[in-house]
């Protein structure tokens, strides 16, 4: 079957179109997203962290949702770094900034009014400026992000108009304020709010060049400096970092990236500074649950191929008694009051989109749905993305996840999308994806794949993918679609790969290795010459070129950038024998224009034009750069598969026909 070449931009979507196109369409652009929720001690107010198409609100209510009040809008276009309950005062701190580096520390504190039902409703509302009395501030160290899971975050803030010695200020959880930091030489000292009495220091160690190689965490015992554990600036990357403080339990807690292949969690004794692991379990921890009056660890979370809960303290066992079983893929606390009565949780039931459910011991029986993880999924009839442990060809054991459609396969195999994903540092699980539970809704069984090279599946797993992009990374790709064929699965004539970014990159690879026979391939924003990629990162982005010569190879060495060159798309285009559909941006900041359109000529001057069809989306950004262009980029996804696969499209890409298209018959200009 050969498809004629196509390539157009796209610089229209009619109204009419738009409309049709809503039927059940991914929703990865302009789709609705809640994290980062949080009880204040009492229990009666939630704090939660909300995204929509980019842009971040911060919120607080009640605690049953009922009351909303907007602390940050989405018009600011703030990037929140973290957001969170002072320990003693109903004072919520928002760390954030400004696209363009400006930071902002703000606080707002909540006037309350007691209702007739005893419940606490926020009223007024007063936002502060805490770097307002800084004359020039700027973030010296901050220890926490908005993924990361610290009980009371460390964060210095500088004034450089004041003299270095009385320059720096710590943000202090307990109230919430700004106070001066101390110095003791070159230690920094700092507190926890859970620890007030323990002076802790920190303690930067420069590298020739001047930037940071190590941080020291150290505390005072005895007028006496003592080192609690030393990181490198990789580890601090990593996650590693001191987390909290207990007083009542005399220990401290570390997120510990080196110790194990996962990160873990470590305790050390504030008396003996010994430490010992807490979590030994496979799996990256992705939460910590913390008592935010004592700083003592509740229960933690991992993840592996999925969200596993572990309860440490006795009331956290016995939430787990209450509500283990309504989770088939497990649980996770966000949040509890200080008596522990009141907790936000969240999971998935089954067919069901992850939730956010607040608990109460009262009513232990009942959980309150409050809001969901991602609004463009909440109508839908999930689809479980079971996992698979899988062997490579060499051995090593690979995490797939397989996603059966809604519909009975053939007997000779279900027609099969192997949905790769991006980065390559990102990963795939069991919670619900939208392109996975789309596909799946139109008939495709849908496997994707934690391959070598992906992030938070083990440090060796990850590691194993340097300088491996087109080789055995795209190994393990081939070996997950064997065993789905082996399997009985996937009928082995109906295989069609499809990713964005190096997800769209391994897709190409896949197609045009002249062993394979698979159907078609997708590569949505994928690079196409890695040697180009490389070059154009490192002029945009210079402190990162070392690293991108560590993970994929050096273009400036004449032998590497011919290996690059024939690990890419670009260099393997005389073997493609089968359709592939690439979608672009205009103006992308990781994949350019020019590189594709090279990748086209090459494609044309090997005789195999007929077998590309190629659409470019007017406008900026990379994927996507508007909602309703992702809704068309989906529908010719739709009836591109459909094509592949010998099957009737979606009836809604008739809608096609009536979006404007400008045609470029030489592929190189952009037609207005």
């Amino acid at each position: 079957m050969q498809f004629r070449a196509a390539v157009f931009v796209i610089f229209l979507v009619l109204s009419a179109m738009a409309s049709a196109m809503d039927v059940a369409t991914p929703h990865t652009f302009g789709h609705l997203s809640n994290y980062g929720s949080q009880l204040n001690a009492d229990g009666t107010l939630l704090l939660h962290v909300q995204r929509n198409a980019g842009r971040t609100s911060v919120i607080v209510s009640k605690a049953d949702g009922s009351g909303a009040i907007t602390l940050v809008r989405p018009e600011e276009n703030l990037v929140i770094y973290f957001s969170a309950w002072a320990q003693k005062t109903n004072r919520i701190v928002v760390s954030a900034g400004i696209r363009g580096g400006v930071e902002m520390l703000l606080a707002f504190d909540i006037e309350l009014d007691r209702q007739v039902d005893g419940a606490d409703q926020a009223r007024n509302v007063q936002r502060v400026d805490l770097l307002a009395s800084l004359k020039s501030p700027e973030t010296y160290f901050v220890s926490a992000l908005a993924r990361d899971n610290l009980a009371f975050p460390i964060a210095l803030f500088r004034d450089s108009e004041r003299p270095a010695q009385h320059s720096l200020f710590q943000l202090d959880m307990g109230p919430g304020a700004l106070r001066p930091v101390e110095r003791d030489g070159d230690i920094i000292r700092f507190n926890f709010a859970a620890c007030p009495e323990q002076a802790f220091g920190l303690k930067f160690d420069s590298a020739a060049d001047g930037s940071i190689a190590s941080i020291a965490y150290l505390i005072k015992q005895a007028d006496t400096w003592r080192e609690l554990r030393r990181i490198n600036e990789e580890s601090s990357t990593a996650g590693s970092a001191l987390v909290s403080c207990s007083e009542t339990e005399r220990e401290v807690y570390f997120l510990d990236a080196d110790a194990r292949d996962f990160l873990s969690l470590a305790t050390y004794d504030l008396d003996s500074v010994r430490g010992k692991q807490l979590s030994t379990d496979q799996g990256d921890i992705v939460n910590i649950h913390f008592n935010r009056q004592s700083g003592r660890v509740e229960s933690y979370a991992t993840e592996y191929d999925k969200p596993e809960w572990h309860a440490v303290s006795v009331a956290a066992s016995k939430l787990d008694r209450h509500l283990g079983n309504r989770f088939p893929d497990g649980f996770d606390v966000f949040s509890c009051s200080a008596d522990g009565k009141t907790c936000l949780l969240s999971g998935a039931m089954k067919g069901q989109i992850e939730t956010t459910y607040l608990w109460r011991e009262a009513q232990a029986d009942n959980l309150l749905p409050l809001y969901v993880s991602r609004s463009d999924l909440a109508a839908w009839q999930l689809q479980p993305q079971s996992a698979q442990r899988i062997r490579a060809r060499d051995g090593i054991e690979l995490t797939a996840f397989v996603t059966m459609p809604s519909r009975t396969c053939p007997a000779e195999g279900c027609m099969t999308v192997i949905l790769v994903h991006g980065g390559p540092g990102e990963r795939d699980g069991v919670r619900a994806d939208p392109i996975t539970q789309w596909l799946a809704a139109r008939g495709f069984l849908v496997i994707s794949a934690n391959y070598r090279g992906s992030h938070g599946v083990g440090k060796q797993l990850e590691a194993l993918g340097r300088q491996q992009w087109g080789l055995q990374m795209q190994d393990d790709l081939d070996d997950v679609a064997r065993w789905a064929i082996d399997h009985g699965l996937s009928d082995s004539a109906r295989i069609a790969f499809m990713g964005n970014g190096y997800g769209g990159f391994a897709s190409l690879n896949a197609v045009m290795r002249e062993e394979n026979h698979y159907a078609c391939a997708v590569n949505m924003s994928g690079m196409t010459d890695l040697a180009e990629f490389i070059a154009q990162r490192a002029r945009a982005m210079p402190e990162i070129e070392s690293e991108l010569h560590s993970r994929i190879g050096d273009p400036s060495d004449g032998d590497a950038r011919k290996r690059l060159r024939l690990q890419s798309p670009i260099g393997k285009v005389s073997a493609l024998h089968v359709p592939i559909l690439v979608t672009a941006v205009e103006n992308d900041p990781y994949e350019p224009l020019a590189n594709i359109l090279e990748f086209e000529r090459s494609i044309a001057a090997s005789g195999k034009g007929a077998w590309l069809s190629l659409f470019v989306l007017k406008g900026t950004g990379h994927v996507f750069n508007s909602e309703s262009n992702e809704k068309l980029a989906w529908r010719l996804v739709d009836r591109f598969l459909a094509r592949c696969m010998k099957e009737k499209a979606d009836p809604g890409t008739d809608e096609l026909t009536k979006a404007v298209f400008a045609r470029s018959d030489d592929g190189l200009h952009l037609l207005p």
